[in-house]
């Protein structure tokens, strides 16, 4: 099964505006790449033949580096948070009328990951998934809660002593639980949160999400300096 992608880009850095130098952080590098350079090379080394990046700060930066792509914009990127960006793309592809028997990847743009993740989980493109994490958890990481290979809790306020480990912002939505999704969000119309409230709110309802756990693999969310300085020193 062919996927398309949706890549988050909206936010301004501003914990990290030391080093992003008034650019969007996913512009940092990574040894010779940029974090969304990476981020959409890994895409179509995958297979993913659409993507979609959902811009606000700094957009025409993105327009500019990457025309080949599609863009979804947040207007209000400084006042909302990642529920609109994705409740804005997904809402995009149901305009315009994009095939509701598609598999999309939904990816934070500041993230670091492994190659092979991708791969790995398009693999099991009938299933929904949350790529996972296991290492010590705090309160800013989105934490996962699992019954063997379900997942049946997410988000940042769990409580970390119970959580298996950090769902760090790749997902496979299958085409119904995309449909489900884009609903829910729509529904909530909470503009300050996180799009993983959605996702719960569809667990509690006995929706099924599938734990993808990552292993070994090198994972960096890249939030506060302090990450991006121990992902160079690891990669």
């Amino acid at each position: 099964m062919t996927a398309d992608a949706i890549v988050l880009v909206a936010g301004m850095s501003t914990r990290i505006r030391s080093l992003t130098q008034g650019l969007p952080k996913s512009f940092l590098k990574v040894g010779d790449e940029s974090l969304i350079e990476r981020t959409l090379r890994l895409l179509r080394g995958a297979g993913v033949e659409t993507i979609t990046l959902v811009t606000g700060f700094e957009a025409d930066v993105f327009r500019d580096a990457f025309p080949e792509c599609n863009f979804v914009h947040n207007p209000d990127f400084a006042t909302t948070n990642t529920s609109v960006s994705l409740s804005l793309a997904l809402n995009a592809r149901k305009d315009n009328n994009v095939a509701d028997d598609k598999t999309v990847m939904v990816v934070n743009g500041d993230v670091y990951y492994a190659e092979g993740i991708l791969q790995d989980m398009l693999a099991k493109s009938e299933h929904t998934l949350a790529a996972v994490k296991r290492h010590d958890l705090s309160e800013e990481e989105v934490k996962v809660i699992v019954e063997g290979d379900r997942i049946k809790r997410i988000g940042k306020h769990l409580d970390d002593r119970f959580a298996y480990g950090e769902a760090f912002g790749i997902y496979q939505l299958n085409p119904r639980f995309q449909r489900y999704m884009r609903q829910e969000l729509n529904v909530m119309g909470n503009r300050k949160i996180f799009y993983e409230e959605a996702m719960d709110r569809l667990l509690g309802g006995g929706h099924d999400v599938r734990l993808h756990d990552v292993g070994d693999a090198i994972v960096q969310e890249i939030d506060f300096v302090e990450d991006y300085e121990s992902l160079k020193k690891r990669v």
